[in-house]
């Protein structure tokens, strides 16, 4: 019995040492360069002579860099002003989402504090709001009013 569990723990420690060992070995520093065909690479070692490289420094613990293109920035003006196009497009989408928020909201309060019941209802049942599930739906209401609502 005493022999199988130094054994359990001989196997534990092994396994982390090794987990930690792998670890360690991607990080450091990496050399990013892209050949004469067109094709990324990154090496801990340098590129070839005269190669153009980028150095990349990866932590302890930190994911690995990229794969290619993923990494992408910009170079010329028309990819910069695509890029900020797209930026802006995906801000107005947010605030489209952030006032459609605010307006679900606003209609819940409004119908939550008038003196008519209201029902939940899923795909097989129709339940009247308790008063204590008004009071919660209100609360809940109000709080992603001031939370989507805040700019206007």
């Amino acid at each position: 019995m005493e022999l199988l569990k130094l054994r359990a723990a001989y196997v534990i420690v092994l396994t982390t040492a090794l987990v930690m060992a792998v670890a360690n070995a991607h990080a450091g520093d990496y050399y990013k360069w892209t050949d004469a065909h067109g094709t990324v690479h990154f090496s801990q070692t340098p590129p070839p002579a005269g190669q153009k490289s980028k150095l990349v420094h990866v932590e302890n613990g930190a994911s690995t860099p990229p794969p290619p293109g993923l990494d992408y920035q910009p170079q010329t003006a028309a990819q910069k002003a695509k890029a900020i196009s797209a930026q802006s497009a995906l801000e107005r989408a947010d605030v489209k989402a952030v006032d459609a928020n605010c307006a679900t909201a606003r209609r819940n309060i409004t119908q939550l504090a008038l003196d008519k019941p209201l029902a939940l209802s899923n795909a097989s049942d129709v339940q009247t709001l308790t008063p204590d599930q008004r009071t919660q739906a209100l609360a809940d209401a109000q709080t992603q009013a001031a939370k989507y609502c805040s700019r206007k």
